[in-house]
């Protein structure tokens, strides 16, 4: 690929730009209150590149494996999907990721975090003719020996299913009295008044990585022209993307 320079209509200079080769992109989730795991593996789109960019190619002849002590779980990669049961995850212990295909070999290694305890929520709402504000406050035990990392989920759930409504993210720095807190305002735009439903709320902490991939994407702004690029988190050997653990749990309120 050559990129010429110009200048006052005149050809200044080509530059041959080197070739980039893709790398495999992978995303990888280990979460303990399904016991499911779920992997997504896909190529790289360099940024300099002759070939017509549309969207993403998976790597469809891979596999990952998913290990905790002795024991081995293989699952075949087709699509973004949830691979399989993997067993519970156990706080402290060493948990690895691999990922095999034809060309590519990639693997990573997280500790698992504790599990977060005592949660406790309450909420107050506005309603306008659109939607209803939800303003949540959460707050759950902190781990004094130990720097953790969280991110919040918040789901709506009623006859037509469970919808997802907005996220947030925290650390423990700002832990008083050994409790963690965390102030949310979300939207509900399912909100009727005939069918009320309930809200699920799931604290999960969670491997550094994954809490700055999190927060990243959180204030990102797509809209903002001046916004400079940030190459995002990653933990894997000989790829790009993360291998996250989720330890959570969850509680419902009306």
């Amino acid at each position: 690929m050559l990129i010429g320079l110009t200048g006052c209509e005149s050809l200044v200079e080509e530059i041959d730009v080197p070739k980039i080769e893709p790398k495999p992109a992978l995303y990888v989730f280990w979460d303990n209150l399904n016991g499911l795991a779920q992997g997504h593996a896909t190529l790289s789109n360099p940024i300099f590149s002759d070939k017509v960019v549309n969207g993403f190619d998976t790597i469809s002849d891979g596999m990952f494996i998913f290990i905790s002590g002795t024991k081995r779980d293989t699952f075949y990669h087709l699509q973004n999907q949830y691979l399989g049961t993997v067993g519970s995850l156990v706080e402290n212990n060493n948990y690895t990721v691999e990922f095999n295909s034809t060309k590519y070999h990639a693997s990573a290694t997280e500790k698992c975090p504790r599990k977060p305890t005592g949660i406790e929520v309450r909420y107050d709402s506005i309603v306008s003719q659109f939607d209803k504000q939800l303003n949540f406050y959460i707050s759950w035990n902190d781990n004094a020996d130990a720097e953790e990392y969280y991110v919040i989920d918040i789901y709506k759930i009623n006859s037509g299913g469970e919808y997802f409504l907005d996220y947030g993210y925290t650390d423990d720095k700002l832990a008083k009295g050994g409790r963690c807190q965390k102030s949310l305002t979300v939207y509900d735009y399912y909100d009727d008044p005939f069918d009320k439903g309930q809200y699920r709320i799931v604290v999960s902490s969670v491997n550094k990585t994954y809490y700055k991939y999190r927060s990243m994407l959180y204030n990102y702004d797509p809209d903002f022209p001046f916004s400079e690029p940030s190459p995002l988190p990653g933990n894997f050997d000989n790829a790009l993307g993360f291998f996250a653990i989720l330890v959570g749990d969850e509680v419902y309120v009306e």
